[in-house]
């Protein structure tokens, strides 16, 4: 997930190497990615901040879409419409 996150600003062949570089050394991503040179500290714990990736904070509640209640609504106007 956190290499996700990463890919969006770095690209993508830079994230997985960092993945596999944290794979195979047995070491955390952001030691990886920080041995890599890719990205800098600030940065990576800006981006990989995994509260933030969720979007969801003590309290609040985001609503999220209803993609069949939006399709069936969609279907229900375009029958009054014809």
């Amino acid at each position: 997930m956190l290499v996700t996150a990463l890919s969006r600003v770095i690209g993508y062949d830079r994230a997985l190497a960092i993945a596999h570089k944290a794979n195979d050394e047995g070491t955390t991503l952001r030691e990886a990615a920080l041995a890599t040179g890719y990205i800098t500290g600030a940065d990576y714990d800006a981006i990989a901040d995994p509260t933030a990736m969720v979007g969801r904070r003590r309290g609040i509640r985001k609503k999220t879409p209803d993609i069949r209640r939006d399709r069936a609504n969609r279907a229900s106007d375009r029958r009054k419409a014809g």
